[in-house]
């Protein structure tokens, strides 16, 4: 026998019929690993089915266990699970009209991009590990993918509702190379049941190159750039990539410098796509593996690499689980779902622009670079006339409505301005990126960092980027403002330190871009994007796991009146003078001693509703409850402020949340009351077919209107907090807790918010009786 054939040569082993076979060491490794006996190979080599393999090899197939032999059939070289064997997961049954359909969709999507609302491309690892039986009832890891992806994602999404034939699905299998074996169809029972084929009849082999199986799925998603199609890559491996890298020298590489080396070559594919997508790119990475597995380095660099554009990202850590990796997939789909609904909501004769993004690490340039333009003012129009110039700042308030603002830049050096061309923010009605002034050379900077924001939708009709599309936003920003002053008012007035909020000014920077051609933008202070942090969304959704928690439990420090008082001590503190003592003398002294004592005793009484509120208390907690207070106490009913997002600064004893861009949502009692002022001040009749909308977004698309507060106190518990705020009448700071009482001692909080009401009225007509917009704060 050959000496090299001997070297891998290990086992004997004899079938039934005396007929002897040997099994090579890889044979012997694979069986270990994949826990297939001797006795199942034997089974296979004796009672299974023959048919060829591949480089002239046979294979035995039997009761779920695949045995391949070499040409002369004495040697075993491999074995592994039969895809598939073992799970009972039927097709659905093809109807003639359901494949002409399937035929009739393919060809529309061909034909009509833009007809696509969503694509997801999968990337399936077939390296020659995905066949290890490790998961639960002996399952391969292959077959375990395949499953999920037919039942989380086709089946669930069909029988949802939520997939259609207009969702496009490509899968790419990762072996030594790509290779396409769903390009690009409808998703439908058609893709389900070829999914199941591939689970059936598919081996995965050998390989697993990272690389190649990228650059397929980024022509996949770089086929269709219609904006209203959301895109999910789905990347799932259960190991470290088989691609063969080398140094720049040819030379031998370290296992720690592979590792570099395979992250510099796969990062710049993904973020690639991050930056032309941005949100609307979904991504989702899933390790197959033992979780103590440290194979996944490359994986997980490429899920943070995408997450510094903001792309939405799910990472599933390794798992053997069937459980787990279907709850990542099902997350996955939900995400798509999610990215669907915000592009549909594209007001008409809109689409969305065309943008390139930056990483957010790459914020904070110290001067001009090749990403940015420099627009210089101009001399023209000279101090009297100063719109004429080629940088004019406005502002709108609501009492004049637009206005120029003649000192166009804040630092008496600059002499124009400067913005990066690639955009760091991305939400759902504007994009944002940096704004700064610069100095005579025209390359430093001076002046405080800014921001400039534009709508993330352009119109086929006219320029959005005009002042009064922004109007919207400084109208938002203004309301949010004043409930917000009015809630700092009313934690002042509350014996414990509550930090303040604070949503930063804006302004609009109308720049000649061309010859001829002015454009309005939308600019206000820069935030620290390191801090930056959305504590809730405009769909009831609390981000708690973003809320920023400076301790575990954050003890307030109580003010005034209450700081020398102790919990726990009896109320019978002060010492009270004898019944003799206290009838022989009725002296002004003993009246004194009587009233502190009361008052002592009714300041103990009321500390002890707030004893809650100096244990546990998160910041996430303030802005939930300031939501709260906007609705039910600041407006009575009528709005809904969410969507806070912005940073947290300690401050010392003055802690602040700066934040910006929020959502106002408008409740159905507004709603009916605008429309009522607008049919009184038109003369129309409420009830004719003149009536302005049956949802009128007041404050852009994240306006959602009743159901944006619905979904808001759906998730909604109110805490100590919001039951403190709404409760307690605001008082100046000056004033003393018992300073104010009516005929019963006490006034009421529905006889506070109506004094207010009507002070604050009052104080409108005054000030802005030229308007006829009705406004309720």
């Amino acid at each position: 026998m050959d000496v090299a054939v001997e070297k891998i040569l290990s086992t004997q082993i004899e079938a039934r019929r005396g007929r002897k076979w040997l099994l090579s060491k890889h044979a012997v490794a694979r069986a270990g690993q994949r826990f297939v006996s001797f006795a199942e190979i034997r089974s296979a080599l004796e009672c299974g089915t023959k048919s060829a393999a591949d480089k002239g090899a046979w294979e035995y197939r039997f009761a779920g266990v695949i045995a391949v032999v070499d040409s002369t059939e004495t040697i075993v070289l491999t074995v592994y699970p039969e895809p598939g064997f073992g799970i009972d997961l039927d097709k659905v049954p093809i109807s003639r009209e359901m494949q002409l359909q399937h035929d009739k969709d393919c060809s529309r999507l061909v034909g009509d991009k833009k007809s696509w609302t969503s694509h997801t491309v999968a990337v399936i690892d077939q390296s020659g590990s995905m066949r290890a039986p490790d998961i639960d009832k002996n399952v391969t890891r292959s077959d375990l993918v395949w499953l999920t992806l037919a039942v989380d994602v086709v089946y669930h999404g069909i029988k949802s509702g939520e997939r259609k034939s207009t969702d496009v699905m490509s899968v790419v299998f990762m072996k030594e190379d790509a290779t396409i074996v769903v390009d690009r169809q409808p998703i439908d029972w058609i893709l389900y049941n070829k999914l199941i084929d591939i689970m059936n009849t598919e081996k995965p082999s050998q390989g697993g190159n990272y690389i190649p199986a990228l650059d397929v799925a980024e022509t996949l998603l770089m086929s269709n750039r219609s904006r209203s199609c959301a895109l999910t890559l789905l990347f799932l491996s259960d190991g470290k990539p088989s691609d063969k890298v080398k140094r720049d020298d040819n030379r031998h590489i370290t296992a720690t410098g592979w590792l570099e080396r395979m992250k510099a070559f796969t990062s710049p594919r993904i973020e690639g796509l991050a930056s032309v997508f941005g949100k609307r790119l979904n991504m989702c990475f899933c390790a197959i593996g033992p979780p103590d597995n440290s194979d996944f380095g490359v994986i997980k660099n490429l899920a943070n690499k995408a997450r510094e554009y903001e792309c939405p990202v799910v990472y599933q850590k390794a798992t053997l689980r069937a459980d787990i990796l279907s709850a990542a997939l099902r997350t996955m789909s939900t995400t798509t779902t999610d990215t669907m609904t915000t592009l549909s909501q594209v007001p008409e004769c809109h689409v969305y622009r065309d943008f390139v993004k930056m990483k957010q690490s790459e914020v904070g340039s110290p001067v001009v670079t090749d990403t940015w333009k420099v627009f210089v003012q101009s001399e023209s129009g000279g101090p009297l006339r100063p719109w004429k110039k080629r940088i004019v700042k406005c502002q709108w308030t609501r009492q004049d409505g637009w206005s120029t603002i003649r000192a166009v830049f804040s630092d008496p050096t600059a002499i124009g301005l400067a913005w990066e061309t690639r955009w760091f923010g991305e939400g759902k009605e504007r994009l944002a990126k940096e704004l700064r002034e610069v100095g005579p050379d025209e390359v430093t900077f001076v002046g405080p960092p800014m921001v400039l924001k534009a709508s993330i939708t352009v119109s086929r009709l006219e320029d959005v980027d005009s002042r009064e599309f922004h109007k919207r936003f400084c109208k938002s920003q203004l309301k949010a403002q004043d409930f917000a002053r009015l809630f700092n008012e009313r934690a002042a007035s509350l014996p414990v330190t509550i930090p303040r909020i604070e949503f930063i000014p804006c302004w609009v920077y109308m720049v000649e871009t061309e010859p001829g051609e002015r454009k309005g933008y939308l600019v206000e202070p820069a935030l620290d994007v390191s801090q930056y942090r959305k504590f809730n969304d405009n769909a009831g959704n609390v981000h708690a796991h973003l809320a920023l928690k400076r301790a575990s439990s954050r003890k307030l420090h109580f003010n005034g009146a209450f700081a020398s008082l102790q919990f726990g001590a009896p109320l019978n503190a002060i010492c009270e003078e004898s019944e003799d003592e206290d009838d022989s003398d009725n002296s002004e002294a003993s009246a004194v001693k009587r009233n502190a004592q009361a008052h002592t005793r009714r300041l103990f009484c009321e500390k002890k509703q707030y004893e809650g509120l100096s244990e546990g208390l998160d910041e996430g907690d303030v802005l939930q409850a300031f939501s709260c207070f906007t609705y039910k106490v600041a407006s009575r009913r009528r709005y809904l402020v969410c969507d806070l997002q912005g940073t947290f600064e300690e401050g010392g004893n003055s802690p602040l949340y700066r934040l910006t861009d929020p959502a106002i949502h408008t409740s159905a009692l507004a709603q009916e009351e605008i429309r009522q002022k607008f049919h009184a001040d038109t003369g129309s009749d409420a009830n004719n077919g003149s009536r302005i909308g049956t949802t009128l977004r007041r404050f852009g698309r994240t306006d959602r209107g009743q159901d944006g507060i619905d979904d808001f106190f759906r998730t909604h518990q109110c805490s100590k907090l919001c039951k403190m705020l709404g409760s307690r009448r605001l008082r100046s700071s000056n004033e003393d807790i018992y300073a104010t009482q009516t005929k019963n001692g006490h006034q009421t909080t529905s006889d506070f918010l109506r004094d207010l009401d009507q002070e604050r009225r009052l104080k409108m007509r005054n000030e802005s009786s030229h308007q006829k917009s009705f406004r309720p704060i």
